[in-house]
């Protein structure tokens, strides 16, 4: 036990850096004389650390020598999710609505003829040998109708009743209604 001591009061020594003056003489002759007293000794020389044998033991000594553990960085890759796709409804004018006529024998047919607000289309037939008109009253829908032959037209009418009439003809008429 005493020879471990004074192995282990040599390395602290060495590892103190000791440079041969007063205090390192008397830790010298306390580790000869196998005492436990201690002399504390303080140095401002600094050395590496060394590895150092103690005489006629089969224990050696090494000054510690710590290792950092590796440091591991790990990238996270950084997403943004994209924004919800936007839905686009359109809202189409609906399609028109359609009203024909047909002209014969001097009358229209149908008389009544119904329709829903908004945009019209009006297409309208002549069967006779005779040249008429459908026209609604208030309107700008005039359509000429040669014998035989047919014309169309449009319009945006708001609801209500119209009458319509062949301006050629006073007793051809009808009513127009649109809901």
């Amino acid at each position: 036990m005493r020879r471990r001591a004074v192995a282990v009061v040599l390395v602290l020594l060495a590892a103190c850096g000791g440079d041969g003056g007063d205090d390192d003489d008397a830790i010298h002759a306390a580790a000869a004389r196998g005492s436990s007293t201690t002399t504390t000794s303080t140095s401002s020389t600094t050395s590496p650390p060394s590895t150092i044998a103690a005489p006629s033991t089969s224990t050696s000594l090494a000054a510690a020598t710590t290792t950092a553990p590796p440091t591991t960085t790990t990238a996270v890759a950084s997403t943004t999710a994209a924004p919800p796709p936007t839905t686009t409804t359109s809202t189409a004018a609906p399609a028109p609505s359609k009203v024909a006529v047909t002209a014969r024998e001097f009358a229209f047919s149908p008389r009544t003829p119904s329709a829903a607000a908004g945009e019209i289309a009006f297409t309208a037939t002549n069967e006779d040998g005779a040249a008429h008109t459908f026209t609604i009253e208030g309107t700008d829908v005039d359509i000429a109708l040669p014998p035989n032959g047919s014309g169309s037209d449009s319009a945006t009418l708001v609801a209500g009743t119209y009458e319509f009439v062949c301006r050629l003809h006073a007793s051809m008429t009808g009513t127009l209604t649109v809901s």
